[in-house]
């Protein structure tokens, strides 16, 4: 089981029985900011096209996904001083990075309305950006939630979620 406790992270794989809802939230939060990320940096360098965007969104989660979980992997490597990865721990690794990938599935499924004509691409990456706001405000609230903060907390940690998020967007653009 990996050993992530400089990520504060414990051995159970996200998803599983257990699993540390931190470790989770924190690559949902990652992949949702990155899909929003490269849906807009492809939306402002040609015309709004919901194929591309997904594609490209989903490419990138998946490749960022491959290289935390080998950066995680080849640090806990070294830090337990074995002689070689173990594939359990590569797995586990694996499982909690994989909220990263999952990120996609809300923003994709409303770029997948423009790939099949409901809507147009221009609309639907709008949608998909307006998914992925959503998306961060719920993790923000669900963490304040979690750590048990009043409902006005709750909004305030949904809000600063969304702002942090879409300051991150916002730069990609500007170094595109």
């Amino acid at each position: 089981m990996p050993d992530n406790e400089s990520k504060g992270r414990t051995s159970v794989p996200a998803g599983a029985p257990g699993a540390p809802a931190a470790t989770r939230l924190a690559g949902a939060i990652y992949g949702t900011i990155l899909v929003m990320s490269v849906i807009t940096a492809k939306s402002v360098a040609a015309e709004p096209d919901a194929a591309t965007a997904l594609i490209a969104a989903v490419v990138t989660s998946v490749v960022f996904w491959a290289a935390h979980v080998y950066s995680d992997a080849l640090a806990a490597h070294i830090r337990l001083g074995t002689r070689r990865p173990e594939w359990q721990r590569l797995r586990a690794i694996a499982g909690e990075e994989w909220p990263m990938v999952q990120s996609v599935v809300p923003p994709g499924a409303c770029l997948a309305l423009g790939i099949l004509g409901v809507v147009a691409d221009d609309t639907a990456v709008l949608l998909a950006l307006v998914a992925g706001v959503v998306a961060l405000a719920a993790w923000g609230s669900a963490s304040a939630r979690r750590s048990g903060a009043s409902p006005a907390g709750v909004v305030i940690a949904a809000g600063v979620n969304v702002a942090l998020g879409l300051v991150v967007v916002g730069l990609k653009l500007l170094v595109h």
